[in-house]
């Protein structure tokens, strides 16, 4: 891992000691007050440089799927059941594009990160959850795609906490904004979620990243999104491995379709209802 993170600055490799210790203590601390930590330069120069040269290989290659599409906040179909104004009847059309993780080179530095017990041990104690890497062959680490003019509309993810890993940032618009613990397995809270959609800006937080920086994200909850990359930017990649809190949980038919094009027999064998009763 040293060749890929910056080990010296944040201690991965040695959680129990003073140092590491700290990390995780000012990861707890930003995550209970704002559902979301930061940390700058977490990849080192030449691991950055390798990634986005792998992600331009990638795109070179085809490997990006990214059709445009229209989905609500839960990526689901609208529940006729529902009234009206449920969030669940608005559609927003998505550009965005994904390299799914079976497509990753198979020296890739992102397997090497995802596949590394230290990260998943990190992850955990920063959370204080126990927690699983995703079982999904195709969404457990995908990297994200953004063109100039595509954007990535409010929603709510599939897992329970996301890593997002930015290799590079847009030079203008791409910016990562969410509503912190919006909603919650006790509440879907329709009405607020509605109100975000409609415009209201009250409550949005706004997350700058550089190339490099690595952030956590507590996204099941915390309605968010991706706004517009500025046209004439460069492609906007960014790395974002999840965990879950119970093993072997894989993303929905539906949700694998939307957002990779195709599904495989693992999605089709997920029992149909969510294990929390939340939508998506």
């Amino acid at each position: 891992m040293q060749h890929i993170v910056d080990t010296t600055r944040y201690p991965i490799l040695s959680l129990s000691s003073r140092a590491g210790r700290a990390l995780v203590e000012a990861v707890r601390h930003d995550l209970r007050t704002n559902g979301c930590a930061v940390l700058p330069g977490f990849l080192r120069p030449e691991a950055l440089r390798e990634g986005v040269a792998e992600c331009a290989r990638s795109r070179a290659g085809g490997a990006v799927f990214a059709k445009a599409r229209d989905h609500n906040v839960y990526m689901s179909t609208p529940d006729q059941r529902l009234p009206a104004e449920h969030p669940a009847h608005v559609l927003q059309r998505r550009e965005q594009g994904y390299i799914a993780f079976d497509q990753l080179e198979l020296t890739s530095i992102f397997r090497q990160l995802y596949e590394s017990e230290a990260l998943t041990n990190f992850v955990c104690e920063a959370t204080e959850r126990q927690l699983h890497r995703s079982a999904d062959p195709i969404a457990c680490a995908p990297i994200s795609v953004m063109e100039p003019g595509t954007s990535f509309p409010w929603h709510f993810d599939e897992n329970d906490v996301t890593l997002t890993l930015m290799l590079q940032p847009a030079s203008s618009g791409g910016s990562f904004e969410f509503c912190p613990n919006l909603r919650s397995a006790d509440d879907e809270n329709a009405a607020a979620v509605r109100a975000v959609l409609d415009g209201d800006r009250r409550g949005v937080v706004e997350s700058p990243l550089g190339a490099g920086d690595l952030q956590l994200f507590h996204g099941q909850n915390s309605l968010h999104r991706v706004s517009a990359v500025g046209e004439g930017s460069p492609p906007r990649y960014l790395f974002a491995p999840a965990w879950n809190d119970a093993p072997g949980l894989v993303n929905t038919v539906e949700r694998s379709i939307t957002s990779y094009g195709r599904a495989l027999e693992v999605h089709r064998n997920r029992a149909a209802a969510g294990r929390d009763g939340l939508r998506g």
